[in-house]
């Protein structure tokens, strides 16, 4: 998305949210240098609509041999929202599930017993990619500062594994 701006208060979004209602916004100034430029504050970054999903990404690597089982990442959400989505891309033909816990910061870390993924969880059988919006019996709402543990279930011939899951933030 591009930012343009016409005067020191009235602020032009470009692109991406053109013919969505939202054309122009009010944003605080600073002076830079010979220019203003408009400084939105996170109240105004988080009162844009959900025009735009967003994704959180995690990648493991075993670095030249076959992903082991037990593996964990873990992601901090960065903004509330709905998963819609997740894929899987990895580096060769193979197999691959992966289950997902959340727990709020405080309650970190997350455990077996906060999957969300229920009995769908991500799975790669016999392929390098997969991907599903059918999402049965996850916990789809996220909330900003959640903890996400990614866990490597199972793996076959696959040394590299790309997880991505889309939402939309609400």
């Amino acid at each position: 998305m591009l930012v343009q701006y016409t005067n020191a208060t009235t602020l032009t979004l470009v692109g991406g949210l053109s013919g969505r209602g939202i054309e122009t916004t009010t944003a605080a100034t600073h002076s830079v240098g010979d220019g203003v430029y408009p400084v939105l504050t996170s109240a105004a970054l988080n009162s844009i609509p959900n025009v735009v999903n967003a994704t959180i990404t995690v990648g493991f690597d075993g670095a030249g041999s076959v992903i082991a089982a037990g593996k964990l990442q873990d992601v901090i959400v960065p903004a509330t929202g709905t998963i819609t989505r997740w894929t899987l891309l990895a580096d060769q033909s193979g197999s691959a599930v992966v289950d997902i816990w959340k727990t709020a910061f405080s309650g970190y870390p997350p455990t077996v017993t906060n999957t969300i993924t229920a009995s769908a969880k991500p799975t790669l059988s016999s392929a390098v990619d997969a991907q599903s919006s059918t999402l049965t019996g996850w916990t789809t709402a996220v909330t900003a500062g959640d903890t996400l543990r990614f866990h490597i279930d199972s793996a076959a011939t696959i040394t590299r594994l790309l997880i991505v899951l889309d939402y939309t933030k609400s």
